[in-house]
């Protein structure tokens, strides 16, 4: 049930399943590790789109390297790139 919760991504339904599983301590772990990985990643695919929504906004189509690295980077890293990206004059500066 967790896994299909997950799949539809409502995070409460995930948390309300697993107080009421009384899941053994080490499944419960996983599953929490699992849960935090997840939101993370969600959280990095968001800061991504809104790079490429800005740069696009701003620049029109975006160059492979800048795909790239938009790809390639980390959530610090974006955040970084996404305050830069409102204030650069062109998209090389990237």
């Amino acid at each position: 049930m967790v896994g299909l919760a997950h799949y539809y991504g409502d995070v409460r339904v995930i948390v309300s399943i697993m107080e009421e599983a009384e899941l053994p301590d080490l499944l419960r772990q996983r599953a929490e590790q699992h849960l935090a990985q997840s939101v993370a990643e969600g959280r990095e695919q968001g800061k991504r789109k809104a790079m490429r929504t800005v740069l696009q906004s701003r620049f029109g189509s975006l160059p492979q390297a800048v795909e790239r690295r938009i790809d390639g980077a980390n959530a610090d890293e974006l955040d970084a790139l996404i305050a830069r990206a409102g204030t650069i004059e062109g998209i090389e500066e990237l």
